[in-house]
């Protein structure tokens, strides 16, 4: 895998995206680049319209940025791109462990670090007992991108 350096306004971003991203999730990825700088790549074939990243391409135009990385995935067919797109989004979906979690944020509040930088709201981390465990709301479950759904533990 090659990755490159391109002027943003070169990839573009495609038409159809499946996947919607919010005002406030592309503010959340732009503080994820500044804070621990960019470490996946815009993927995009190879006309440069993106295949894998465009909420980071989101970011970097708030951010201001002028060149971004990239990586041009000109050996996949087109059928392969458009389920490359869904399969990105898609295959990461899961469920968190709680009580992993709530240690996590411990660990993280004990060094002074900015949880909000984890991605979730303060909401979110609030609903988790710094303890160990999950406070007491028994009726709901973290479920993908820690969102607190209804549900039994």
């Amino acid at each position: 895998m090659e990755i490159r350096y391109l002027p943003l306004e070169q990839t573009r971003e495609y038409h159809d995206n499946a996947k919607t991203h919010l005002a406030g999730q592309v503010k959340k990825i732009a503080a994820v680049i500044v804070e621990f700088g960019w470490d996946q790549p815009i993927v995009v074939d190879q006309d440069l319209v993106i295949i894998k990243g465009h909420g980071r391409y989101q970011a970097a135009k708030e951010l201001g940025l002028a060149i971004v990385p990239v990586v041009i995935a000109d050996y996949l067919t087109p059928a392969q791109v458009k389920a490359a797109r869904l399969a990105d989004n898609k295959v990461a979906e899961s469920e968190w462990f709680p009580e992993a979690l709530a240690r996590e944020f411990q660990a993280l509040k004990e060094m002074d670090f900015d949880l909000e930088l984890t991605g979730f709201d303060l909401s979110e981390i609030e609903a988790f007992d710094m303890g160990g465990g999950k406070k007491q709301n028994p009726g709901h479950r973290c479920g993908p991108q820690g969102l607190l759904l209804p549900g039994v533990i």
